[in-house]
This record gives C-alpha cells, structure tokens and sequence, in this order.
C-alpha cells in the first residue's frame, strides 16, 4: 500500500480506529515512490478530528495505488505523522518529513496554530507544496502564513461564518455566544457577527469564551438561559463540542443553536442532543448538487463501520489535489505543481466545484447549510438544507490580502 507511520506513539492508539492503525506498513519505500507526508493531530484535543482527516488522506492513497498510481505507474508512498495538537511538534514533525524522509509534498492539519508555524516553514525552507486540508482560521490565509507553496483546501471561517445568516433570518436575532478561548474562536464570533449584521441588525446578549478542554460549562448555561436569547452561537472544539450541546439539553436550554461548523464525530458523541443544530459545512453525505459525496460516504463506511465526517473529506480532497496536481504537471519538482495547483479547477471534489484564489491560494468551494437530524441509516447526521447564496461575501478582495507578493516570492 506505500503507507508508513514510524514511531506510532502509544497515546494514539486511543483515538484512531482499529482501521486506520491496521493500514500502516513497515514497507520501505521504493526509490521511483512518491512520498508525500501528512502531519495530522492523532492525540490531543484535536484527535477526534485529526484521526478522520488521517483516514481521508490514506483513502485517496489507497485508491490511487490501487488504480495503478501515477507518472507511468509510480506507487504513492504515504507517511503519517502525529502532531500531538501541539504547535511544537507539528512543526517538528514537518522539518522530520521534509529533512530526514524525503517527501516531495505536505499535507494535512487541524489546528490553525500549527498550520502557521509549519507555513512559514514551507515558504521560506522547505519549498515544497503544502494543501493545508483542515484549517480555516483567517491567520493561515494572511502574512506571515501565506506564500507561495501554501494551498488552503478548507476554505476560510470568512466563508463558514456565513450560515450565520440563515440561522438569524430563521430562528431570531437576539444571540448569545459561547466559544473557546484561543484566537480562532475569537475571530469565529467576530465572523458570525459580520455575517448576520449583513443581513440586518442583531442583539448581542452576550458572550463567553471557555478555556480549550473545559469540562463543565454550567456556568456559561446558566448566563444563557438567564439571557434567554432566541440563538446560542457556538464554535466549540474537540471534546467540548459533545459536552457543551449535552449540558445544554441536560439544563433544559430551549434557544436554537447554531455550530460554526458540523463534526460528525462529535455529533455522534453529543446524541440527540445535536437534533435540530444547524452548522456551516463544505460537505455532508447527501448533497443534491454532488453525488460523489454520498458514494464517497459508503465507501468509508464499509472500510471504517462508521460514516465519516466532513474532515475525513476535506483529507481526502486535500490529497486528491496534489495528486492531480503532480498529473497535470507530469512531474512531481515543486515549482512545476505548485503552477499547476494554482490553474486547477476541479469541478468534481467532494466538496463541489474547486479552485484556489491567486491571491492568497484559498480554496474557493460551495459552501453547505445542514442541520442535524436523527435516521437509523446514519443515526446522527448532517441533513442538507441549502447553499449559502454568498460565500464569499466577507472574503477579503485581492489585492487586500497583504499575501499578494508572497506568491510570487
């Protein structure tokens, strides 16, 4: 399979499924591979969605091999590495892929954090190709993070703060938010609040923001259900995204929530407590304008028992890019793919009609309105309820974006 994890750290084992750790080879990769490396956030609070994006990435791997591989039948070597959800790590892991394996291109990532420490590592050392296929923080789109070598697959929290609007003109405008303390989830609330005051005005009734990993949020309930809004805001990471919607409903909160984004993992974990949440989403599995999702859904749920979730997508389409990429370019030299990451247009991703931005290589993507139902078939998942009409409204023009020079760099 050309699938290689060395030094799988014990703590992993805990989150990743017997899938994804039965799939990794002690195969030495043959001189004629190529080797793309792929830094996902296997333990630590970001593990629930690391692990899926990891089983996107060898999904697409796998497939291709499968097929024959590519440039005249090369196999695809993949390399995993776990960055532990820390920002350290990750960008030691990089240096690792990049200096000591060998691999011609990256990929992967959840946390924002790590994803700038690692760009800025990519632009100005490594200069190999980057898809950046789980963050969506607006700081891995802007300098210093941005360049020449960096592609972002998910697209920007400018985009997904959109669905707010949706969530207002259905369920009322007076909010209350309740997000994690760190700078994504600052800028999130800021995002969803541009969004809806778009739209018309809103009530802001207020606002907590909660340590990453918090355990108990009554505290922050409590001033909600005092506050009575008609919308509880939340943008809620790893663990907490299960506990905050199960309190809430052990608490007898009866507000509309609205979830920055949809996290099937954690949904599954919430219940049905997560019945009703509405999310911004680039994929769910029965999407009307892309069959391709759903058969990409059944695909994994016969290797993995489980229905992925939109990072496990967002993973595979990351990879599904390079490789087309290196197709188009008929080389794997870094200059060469990166032109022709910068000329794709792939109108049949699993996220719908792709291409990237010249300005800043943000990937420009439909983006979804789902909301969360209860079926036996999927038991909690995310239903379909429409395209955002403007995705790109809160997007900063080229020309704006501070990153323009860099790409050329």
């Amino acid at each position: 399979m050309g699938i290689m994890r060395r030094d799988l750290l014990g703590g992993a084992a805990g989150v990743l499924s017997a899938g994804l750790l039965g799939t990794y080879t002690s195969r030495a990769s043959a001189a004629d591979d190529i080797k793309i490396g792929a830094l996902c956030e296997l333990s630590g609070p970001a593990s629930t969605l690391g692990s899926q994006q990891a089983l996107g990435i060898q999904m697409c791997v796998e497939e291709i091999n499968k097929a024959g591989g590519l440039l005249g039948g090369r196999k695809v070597s993949l390399i995993i590495e776990d960055t532990e959800s820390k920002v350290a790590t990750g960008l030691a892991k990089a240096k690792k892929l990049v200096e000591r394996d060998g691999v011609q291109a990256l990929t992967g990532v959840v946390f924002s954090a790590i994803s700038v420490g690692v760009q800025e590592y990519v632009n100005t050392q490594a200069k190999i190709p980057f898809i950046n296929s789980g963050s969506s923080s607006p700081a891995i789109s802007q300098p210093p993070a941005c360049g020449r070598y960096v592609f972002q697959c998910q697209p920007s929290a400018r985009a997904y703060a959109m669905a707010a609007q949706y969530a207002a003109q259905k369920r009322g405008r007076k909010w209350f938010f309740i997000a994690d303390d760190f700078p994504w989830g600052r800028d999130s609330v800021k995002l969803m609040k541009d969004a809806i005051g778009q739209d018309g005005a809103m009530e802001v009734v207020g606002e907590e923001f909660a340590p990453l990993g918090t355990s108990n949020y009554a505290p922050f309930i409590t001033k909600v259900l005092a506050a009575k809004p008609d919308v509880v805001g939340m943008v809620v990471f790893g663990t907490g995204y299960s506990r905050v919607l199960r309190q809430m409903q052990q608490m007898g909160l009866k507000s509309h929530k609205h979830h920055y984004f949809w996290s099937q993992v954690d949904a599954i974990a919430a219940g049905d407590a997560a019945v009703g949440m509405t999310a911004a989403e680039t994929y769910t599995f029965e999407n009307p304008q892309n069959p391709r999702a759903l058969k990409f859904a059944q695909d994994f749920e016969r290797a993995q028992k489980a229905w992925p979730d939109p990072v496990a997508a967002r993973g595979y389409t990351g990879m599904e890019l390079l490789l087309l990429a290196m197709k188009a370019a008929n080389s794997t030299n870094p200059e060469a793919v990166v032109k022709a990451l910068e000329q794709i247009d792939h109108k049949d991703s699993l996220l719908g009609r792709l291409k990237f931005r010249e300005c800043d290589h943000v990937a420009e993507t439909p983006m979804l309105i789902v909301e969360g139902k209860e079926s036996a078939k999927y038991k909690i998942y995310p239903e379909y309820v429409q395209h955002v009409a403007r995705p790109d409204a809160l997007a900063l023009p080229c020309g704006q974006t501070g990153c323009e020079a860099r790409m050329k760099a």
